[in-house]
């Protein structure tokens, strides 16, 4: 059922708390959006604590097993992609964060933790029907898709013990090994070799190592040879030549009047570690084959001419009312993330003169914010005074992209953005659905990692890539390059990356929904498959609970002020529903 069916289930399981599990939890969330029966297995189970939902899945027949949902998943789908994580903030708030401007976390090392009392229960079923390994939902997902997506070892060698195929493919032809080398997870790519006939094997191994080799490449061929594999070396990054006439026309000039540096040195961009292309050149086709389709980063140079980006120079028009508000600013764009809290309130202005919050760490502010989304499908969004003036392209409603080389890849906008900072901030390290980054004006210096590296940081991005970065990271990560004023970041799903500013800089963002993500979700938004449990943070932070993989709560802060009083119950959620149920029980007595 619906928002309102699911309420009465988040009561239930709150007031189990001290019994439920993060995984239990995890489960029931998926139930609707998978769109599973009542009578399935799956719904019958999942609001049973761990012990006896593993003797529930333990003693179902073969046949009960092997029931599927309206998009043709099966239990071993739902028990995999339970431990989804689309974007940082679902891992940010498994637990507190002990050392919130110093800590860093890993989407792989916390997938695999959470993935432990998931795994029994899926080896449970998949001895008493094997043919689960094999099934393939609507869409030709497979379970072992989902381990590859997820990187989740234990589910893929439990998968591939039971004959799952590494080569069964999707709707869109890609394979399960496919999708571990586009997501990095070299570990699982490995086990899927060995599953693989000698002469197959040697095949898809060269085929590993040429992709490896490729500049911008999810695997790194350092990682292959460690798991013995062959590899080769990696390639230079192409650098094509900026566009002619960028700049043509405009009614400012470069910088936009903002102390912002006007060019990328070329011995800068020389050093960018992924190809540069002219955006202008680059064929829809092209893109899509060599970049989307091998889930590659790549900058296009001077994507957005001057003349489209003078909307957003100093002192001109909308920007120059918009630029003397106040906004709310942090370490990172969305603080409470990492257990922080803003520190100040900056304009642009402000920005622009590179401040420091005046907090104990002399914090270097970073600002976000949104439009008025008043447009809706098909028409132009951005009601608000400096949206207005963005290029139309950028506003659009959900279903254009900006770029005529993004339609073959695009599915739907997401969270579009406006951000700005001076000199040295930036964004902290973080992850999410596919992104373009446009740049206005200014110069920012990205840090790039694979899916397989992905993570969130509360501590500064100079930190992390001096401290972090090189104590976590492999050799050859994080991946590194420069965007330049008018450049265009595209950065594939689920990768993680942290920026640092040079000087002030301004530009425009947008996290979308993308087609290859959008077939495993099985959702136009590529909303989160666990999205039920957003409904229930607010009651968590409310009570300073953290549900951990265990089953028992841990106490820590919550989302709210400095002493961990959370914040209050969204409009919805079971927050909502407990009120009602507490008002009822008032007035009942």
């Amino acid at each position: 059922g619906g928002s309102a069916g699911v309420r009465p289930c988040w009561v239930t399981l709150w007031r189990r708390r001290k019994h439920s599990g993060w995984f239990e939890m995890r489960l029931m969330a998926l139930l609707p959006l998978f769109g599973l029966a009542r009578a399935s297995i799956v719904e019958e189970v999942a609001s049973q604590p761990a012990a006896e939902l593993r003797k529930r899945l333990a003693t179902a027949s073969a046949e009960e097993l092997m029931a599927k949902s309206s998009s043709g998943q099966t239990v071993a789908h739902v028990l995999v992609a339970s431990l989804y994580s689309g974007k940082a903030g679902d891992i940010s708030r498994l637990e507190p964060w002990s050392h919130p401007g110093t800590e860093t976390r890993y989407r792989h090392a916390i997938t695999n933790r959470l993935a432990q009392p998931m795994l029994p229960m899926l080896a449970a079923v998949l001895k008493t029907q094997p043919a689960l390994a094999r099934a393939a939902d609507a869409h030709g997902v497979t379970p072992l898709h989902l381990a590859a997506l997820l990187g989740v070892q234990g589910a893929a060698r439990l998968l591939l013990d039971a004959g799952a195929s590494p080569l069964a493919a999707t709707d869109v032809g890609i394979s399960a090994l496919r999708e571990a080398m586009l997501m990095g997870q070299v570990e699982i790519l490995a086990m899927m070799m060995r599953a693989l006939p000698e002469e197959e094997r040697e095949r898809r191994s060269r085929e590993a190592a040429r992709y490896a080799s490729l500049p911008g490449s999810p695997l790194l061929p350092s990682a292959l040879k460690e798991a013995g594999l062959p590899s080769l070396p990696r390639a230079r990054p192409r650098v094509d030549p900026p566009p002619r006439g960028a700049q043509e026309g405009a009614s400012c000039g470069e910088g936009g009047g903002w102390d912002a540096l006007r060019y990328l040195p070329e011995d800068v961009r020389s050093r960018c570690e992924i190809d540069q292309r002219d955006g202008s050149t680059l064929s829809e086709e092209e893109y899509f084959r060599e970049y989307f389709s091998q889930a590659r980063p790549v900058l296009l140079r001077d994507a957005i001419p001057l003349k489209q980006r003078c909307g957003l120079a100093k002192g001109r028009g909308p920007m120059k009312a918009a630029e003397t508000r106040k906004r709310r600013c942090g370490r990172t764009a969305y603080p409470s993330l990492t257990g922080q809290q803003f520190c100040g309130s900056f304009s642009y202005l402000d920005l622009n003169d590179h401040p420091a919050c005046s907090d104990e760490s002399r914090t270097l502010p970073v600002c976000v914010s949104k439009p008025n989304n008043a447009g809706g499908e098909g028409k132009i969004n951005g009601s608000s005074s400096v949206w207005s003036k963005l290029p139309v392209n950028f506003r659009y409603g959900p279903e254009h992209a900006p770029l005529a080389l993004l339609r073959r890849s695009w599915e739907a906008a997401g969270s579009r953005q406006l951000f700005a900072g001076g000199n040295g901030s930036g964004a902290a390290l973080h992850f999410h659905n596919a992104a373009y980054n446009a740049l206005f004006f200014g110069v920012k210096h990205w840090l790039i990692t694979p899916p397989r590296w992905a993570g969130i940081s509360g501590t500064a991005s100079t930190y992390w890539r001096d401290v972090h970065a090189p104590r976590d990271m492999p050799a050859g990560l994080p991946v590194r390059c420069s965007q330049g004023p008018g450049d265009m970041m595209l950065v594939p799903a689920h990768w993680g990356h942290a920026t640092i500013n040079e000087a002030f800089s301004i530009g425009v963002g947008d996290l979308y929904c993308d087609r290859r993500l959008s077939i495993y979700l099985q959702d136009g938004r590529c909303a989160s498959p666990v999205k039920a449990l957003r409904g229930m943070a607010p009651t968590q932070r409310l009570r300073g609970y953290f549900v951990m993989s265990g089953g028992a709560p841990a106490r820590g802060k919550g989302r709210g002020d400095a002493r961990g009083r959370g914040a209050l119950p969204g409009r919805g959620g079971p927050g909502r529903a407990l009120g009602r149920a507490r008002s009822k029980r008032r007035r009942s007595s």
